[in-house]
Order: C-alpha cells, then structure tokens, then sequence
C-alpha cells in the first residue's frame, strides 16, 4: 500500500484522494423533498387573498367575449408558481363565478 508524502495534499482541486492516487467518488445525497407553500387551510386563503390584492395593484384586462377579463400575466405566475395550484382556483371563483 502506498502512503501519501507530508507534503501532498490529502484533499487537491476539490478531489479527495486516497493513498493509491486515485480520487475517491463522493455519496450522492437524497434531494429534499420540497415543502408544502402553505401548511393549512388559513395559511392557504390569507395567501390567496394577498396574491389577488398584488394581482390588482397592477391589473391587466383584456377584452373577450365582448366583456372586459382580468386576466394574470405570464410573468405573475412565473413569480409565484409555488402558489398557482391554489390561486388559480380561488381566482377562477371570485373572477369568473366557477
């Protein structure tokens, strides 16, 4: 077995090695399982309510069907894309009556 001089490094360009000179691969880690946006019910409507009041600060209507339609923009659900499996069914209810 070969054993590594005083003056080489164990640890060199971010690669560990071991005494023979061969770099040792390291464990994967489990990814994380991501948590829930929210963590109950309450949480979930303030939530819905404060993301419909930011929707409004800047509202963007377009016009369909001979009404005027509050629609979200694009870069709205880029943003809050954690929140828009929720939001978008509490939009649908207070906007469009579904």
């Amino acid at each position: 077995m070969k054993k590594t001089l005083k003056h080489h490094k164990n640890k060199h360009n971010d690669k560990h090695r071991n005494p023979i000179g061969n770099t040792v691969t390291k464990k994967r880690e489990v990814p994380k399982q991501p948590k829930p946006c929210c963590e109950n019910s309450e949480a979930v409507e303030s939530k819905n309510i404060w993301l419909m009041k930011k929707l409004q600060e800047h509202p963007n209507y377009e016009f369909r069907a001979g009404k005027w339609i509050l629609i979200v923009p694009k870069s709205f659900r880029r943003t809050y894309k954690r929140h828009m499996g929720h939001f978008m069914e509490y939009f649908n209810r207070m906007i469009h009556g579904k």
